[in-house]
């Protein structure tokens, strides 16, 4: 159990770098302006919102008929 409660530690340490490492990435490596990585998310969580549902379904309906 211990090893299972270490391994998921680490998983969810991996999930949390991207919202982390991104912007710092952006800002210092590409000299970006800070609004890009507003739009960056910004975009990311539209297009999440818009499209989750409606993959779902197309993916649950592809799976239903397949043999």
């Amino acid at each position: 159990m211990r090893l299972l409660l270490g391994a998921n530690v680490v998983y969810v340490f991996c999930l949390s770098v991207p919202e982390v490492a991104l912007p710092l990435v952006l800002v210092t490596q590409l000299h970006a302006s800070p609004v890009w990585v507003a739009v960056v998310f910004v975009t990311n969580t539209v297009l999440v919102v818009a499209f989750q549902v409606p993959v779902t379904v197309w993916m649950s309906a592809s799976r239903a008929a397949a043999p």
